[in-house]
């Protein structure tokens, strides 16, 4: 039985022109990475039933606005305890990619001094093309215990 190794969460692939950008779960098993689609439609239902949720806990406006982002940041962890074939099936965006396709895996760490924020760059080469990804969270844990020595 196929066994999920690990979750990245928030990976955002920029679009035409930088103007628009899709975000995606990273889930690595242990014979492939599914790449789960975190549409515009989840993201809003998301953040109205987090928001609805901390008003009605008596949360104000900053109260209800952090348990939005806490939601939306929390969301990939269901990936976890799903089977990978439902995941893949969620969404018709959703992709995979074979672990044995996966040549190497470049996690670069850039400090943005005009924000003051730390956002990595995934990129990721296979057999299929390269992917590349920016994330703000650390990904090097997760994919290293996915993929191992292929994270450089």
């Amino acid at each position: 039985m196929e066994k999920i190794i690990s979750v990245v969460p928030a990976l955002v692939k920029k679009k035409f022109l930088g103007f628009s950008n899709e975000t995606y779960t990273l889930i690595v098993t242990d014979t492939r990475c599914i790449f789960a689609h975190l549409s515009s439609s989840i993201m809003k239902k998301i953040a109205l039933d987090a928001r609805a949720d901390a008003k009605e806990n008596g949360k104000v406006f900053f109260g209800q606005w952090g348990s939005q982002m806490a939601a939306a940041l929390n969301y990939s962890q269901k990936y976890k305890t799903m089977n990978p074939e439902d995941i893949l099936k969620e969404n018709e965006k959703n992709f995979e990619l074979s672990n044995s396709s996966i040549m190497n895996v470049k996690i670069r760490m850039y400090d943005d001094q005009s924000t003051a924020r730390t956002h990595y760059d995934v990129i990721i080469k296979s057999t299929n093309g390269k992917f590349s990804y920016r994330t703000e969270q650390d990904p090097n844990i997760e994919l290293k215990n996915g993929l191992g020595n292929k994270v450089k």
